[in-house]
């Protein structure tokens, strides 16, 4: 059976017919086999803590986890996917991490600048 096209427009994931809304506006959206793994936009008006901007979701839009954030600082943020298998994105401060696709938790760092 062939896998749901995934495609997002401002908060609302398209999963197939399936829709469902994010709880901020989305700068990715990928699946990797039964999870919707989100990105969401970064604004640099949001100067109230650190913001957790990567998610993954099961396929009908219910939360499974939010990934650790990359440092202590609250500007910084992931800013895209690299690699979805294993999965891998660039955060702002130009490190790149693999986050365990299970639980969130990041199993490496390495420092690209």
């Amino acid at each position: 059976m062939p896998k749901p096209e995934v495609s997002f427009e401002g908060n609302q994931v398209s999963v197939g017919a399936r829709k469902w809304n994010a709880p901020y506006l989305l700068e990715y959206c990928a699946q990797v086999d039964d999870k919707i793994l989100v990105i969401y936009e970064h604004s640099p008006s949001r100067t109230w803590g650190q913001f957790h901007n990567l998610e993954a979701f099961d396929l009908t839009g219910h939360k499974l986890w939010t990934a650790e954030h990359p440092t202590n600082e609250t500007a910084d943020s992931y800013v895209q996917f690299l690699a979805l298998d294993p999965l891998t994105v660039l955060n702002f401060a130009g490190f790149i991490y693999q986050i365990d696709l299970a639980t969130g938790k990041i199993l490496t760092r390495e420092f690209t600048k």
